[in-house]
């Protein structure tokens, strides 16, 4: 309530008002700045004189006035900066209301949101001119995203970087990783803290990178665990692949020359070396350094015994009959 010069002269509680008071269209919204040395005076003086039988703090608005001090309000342009959160659901409303906020801002910088009411964007995202969110997407901390870039549905990126032309396809998680320009990720693809992708380079679909660096124009396209490892530049990593880094005590690292070729279903077992250019047979486990431009195989011998399934099945058979007599 306030005298005919605009200053506040008291706050009245509903339960508290007269029919008239009611009919006011201001609200106080609960938040004060007060001199000190007057504040602490005025609240061991406060009474419980109402309907609820309560100390109001707003009561100090009348005692400043018969003090003859001065009391001011403040008008929010907005009414939504006043919102009072006293419920779980109050609470998600205001976050919904400053989410918005944030993917406005980004937006008006020239990111494209093509459902932004989907997306979840922290406020220390940052995300460059063209680039385009897909529906259902998470932008956690203080992830960068550069210019002309994709993000896929369903991805979940954290405190990560990303340069220009990158491509995350759906279902993709990282956390703490960089990537650089027009490399491609996912989909569902993993990449955990520590890990770079170079440019050009590809990670594919159900892959997950721990602390490894994927050299420039290089690919894990399937099926892949790379840990604790740097690959070169143009190495092809085959399906199923992956680098055994943990002996159960210590975690060992794997080193990878440029051009390097890595058939299917290949174990890596820490701490290992392959030299440049080298190819390794699909199904191999690999337990010692590899030099460069050699081939090498870590399997067994494959032995083919022509019509010994033929007699196996008659053997199996004759059993069977034998065994229901």
């Amino acid at each position: 309530m306030r005298g005919r010069d605009g200053l506040v002269w008291k706050i009245v509680e509903d339960k508290d008002a007269t029919p008239a008071e009611r009919r006011l269209t201001e609200v106080n919204a609960g938040t004060y700045i007060v001199e000190g040395a007057f504040l602490f005076p005025a609240l061991a003086a406060l009474k419980p004189s109402n309907v609820q039988k309560e100390y109001y703090l707003t009561d100090i608005v009348a005692a400043a006035i018969r003090q003859g001090k001065r009391v001011a309000a403040y008008i929010a342009a907005d009414s939504v900066e006043a919102l009072g959160i006293n419920t779980r659901a109050e609470l998600a409303e205001a976050e919904r209301i400053l989410r918005a906020r944030v993917r406005q801002r980004l937006m008006d910088a020239g990111a494209t949101f093509l459902a932004p009411e989907t997306s979840f964007v922290d406020a220390e995202v940052r995300i460059g001119r063209d680039t385009v969110i897909h529906p259902h997407t998470t932008l956690e901390g203080r992830t960068i995203i550069g210019e002309d870039c994709v993000i896929r549905s369903h991805s979940r990126l954290v405190e990560s970087v990303l340069g220009d032309g990158v491509t995350v396809l759906d279902g993709c998680v990282m956390e703490g990783s960089r990537l650089e320009e027009q490399c491609t990720v996912g989909p569902v693809a993993h990449l955990r803290p520590g890990t770079v992708v170079r440019p050009h380079a590809k990670v594919g679909n159900f892959v997950e990178l721990k602390h490894t660096e994927l050299g420039q124009g290089s690919k894990a396209n399937h099926l892949s665990y790379l840990g604790d490892t740097r690959v070169g530049k143009r190495v092809n990593v085959g399906a199923g692949t992956i680098t055994c880094n943990y002996d159960g005590v210590n975690k060992h690292q794997t080193v990878i020359g440029d051009d390097g070729f890595l058939g299917s279903d290949v174990s890596l077992v820490a701490p290992v070396t392959i030299g440049r250019g080298a190819v390794i047979g699909a199904g191999s486990v690999v337990t010692q350094d590899v030099p460069a431009d050699a081939l090498a195989l870590g399997r067994a011998r494959q032995v083919v015994k022509p019509g010994w399934v033929k007699g196996w099945r008659e053997k199996a058979k004759s059993g069977r009959g034998r065994g229901k007599s």
